[in-house]
Formats: structure tokens, C-alpha cells, sequence
């Protein structure tokens, strides 16, 4: 729900909900934009699938938006490749990681800070994979999200927004209980307890 697409050749009948309330589409082109209200520096977990040969874009885009703004930086595989690189390319990019055909998925942080117009890519983890930064303030006011599907198939299974401290993304240790909070930090404990009155954990 809230989701559209930006051009008149696409439409949003071209994705489907599964049982899990995940978006996924087998349309070449389709495309997904939600103006998400991003902070200026802003953290996006993102997190797509594919059963098929992968191929996908990621960028934003101000809300009032009906296309895409040349100057944005943009996430999109390059057949095996994932990469960053600008709209309006001048030959520059930012190689990422190499999807082999065993990958049917990937686990991004986006860093993305429209004060200085960069966007930094990290792995579930923490690892930072690579980041690009365009000159200018052309990234000001871009506070939509849009995907689009580039290859057999697309599930974006999820999308969590918080704010971001302007910091590296911080390490996540698997296996341990944690919470996000939305200023980004991450607190790691033992639920002690379910408060039913006030409805909250007690960690």
C-alpha cells in the first residue's frame, strides 16, 4: 500500500503480494517508487530476492517526481556485478560484490545522506562494500524510494527505514539478541520480560 510507479508505461498491477506481504514481479521493467518521507540522513535495510537471473536498480527520487533525476546515485546489477554508480554515468562506479549464480538474494544498509548527496552500501554485517558521492547538492529533497526489476524476477521482501547518526554503519553481531533503535544504534541484551500494561519488552 502506498506504493506507485513514475512512469505512464508501467503499472503497479505488474507486482504481487505473497502470503508474506512481500512485492515480487516476473515483469521486465516493472518499477516501485513510495515517497518514504527518508531523513535527511537516513538508514535503509533492504532486502530482495530472485529465483531467476538477477538484475535490479535502486535509487531515489523527490516525491513529486515523474522520472528520474540523471544525477542521483544509483544501486543496479551489471549482469554478475553489483555496483554504484550515477544516473547520468560518466564512466565512474563503484564496484560492489559478484552475485554468482548460487546467490538468490542480497542484505543491503544503505547510507544514504541527502546533505551531502552520498550513498554508502554496507552488508548485513557491517562491512562497508562501497560508497559514491555526487557533486553539488543534487541529492537535497530526494526522499523516495524506487526499484525497479532488470532481470527474470524480483522480490522485495523487506524495507525498514530509520534514521542515521551520520556515523559508519555499526557492526551487527548474528546470533545475539538485539534492538534497532531509530536513531540507528543497536542494543544488545536478554528479553527479561513482557510488559502486557504498557506493552513493551523489557530488555
Amino acid at each position: 500500500d502506498g506504493w506507485k510507479t513514475l512512469s505512464r508505461a508501467r503499472r503497479i498491477s505488474e507486482w504481487k503480494t505473497n502470503t508474506d506481504g512481500q512485492l515480487l514481479t516476473s515483469v521486465f521493467g516493472a518499477e516501485l517508487f513510495r515517497d518514504l518521507k527518508l531523513p535527511e540522513i537516513s538508514e535503509i535495510e533492504i532486502t530482495l530476492r530472485w529465483k531467476g537471473k538477477p538484475g535490479f536498480l535502486v535509487t531515489f527520487a523527490a516525491p513529486d517526481a515523474i522520472r528520474l533525476s540523471t544525477e542521483a546515485v544509483k544501486l543496479e546489477t551489471w549482469d554478475d556485478e553489483l555496483v554504484l554508480q550515477t544516473l547520468a554515468s560518466d564512466g565512474e562506479f563503484v564496484q560492489l560484490q559478484t552475485l554468482t549464480q548460487q546467490t538468490k538474494s542480497v542484505q543491503l544498509r544503505l547510507l544514504w545522506n541527502q546533505q551531502s548527496s552520498e550513498l554508502a552500501a554496507y552488508a548485513r554485517y557491517g562491512e562497508l562494500l562501497g560508497k559514491m558521492k555526487v557533486t553539488g547538492d543534487s541529492g537535497k529533497g530526494l526522499s523516495g524510494l524506487y526499484i525497479q526489476n532488470q532481470g527474470s524476477d524480483l522480490t522485495v521482501a523487506r524495507v525498514r527505514v530509520s534514521n542515521w547518526n551520520g556515523a559508519a554503519a555499526a557492526d551487527v553481531v548474528d546470533g545475539k539478541i538485539r534492538v534497532h533503535l531509530v536513531n540507528g544504534e543497536i542494543v544488545y541484551g536478554q528479553i527479561r520480560s513482557y510488559d502486557k500494561t504498557g506493552k513493551r519488552l523489557v530488555v
